[in-house]
């Protein structure tokens, strides 16, 4: 079974105190090494940037979808 990622609240915050927000996610499947990314200021910002990095990932091990033809 495939992660797909995990959105989370990081401790660090912004000057005027608002959370900031990250991602993780595993680059190649179950006891793979895990990426961590952070600084989003929204958690649909991160998770935006989470998908983008998944598509970028499924891409690079040739699993991304093709879209159909008509």
């Amino acid at each position: 079974m495939a992660q797909l990622g995990q959105v989370v609240r990081m401790k660090s915050k912004t000057a005027g105190g608002e959370a900031l927000w990250g991602y993780r996610y595993r680059v190649g499947g179950r006891g793979s090494r895990r990426a961590q990314r952070g600084g989003p200021q929204s958690e649909q910002d991160a998770g935006e940037a989470l998908e983008r990095a998944r598509e970028r990932l499924r891409g690079a091990n040739g699993t991304a979808l093709v879209p159909s033809k008509p």
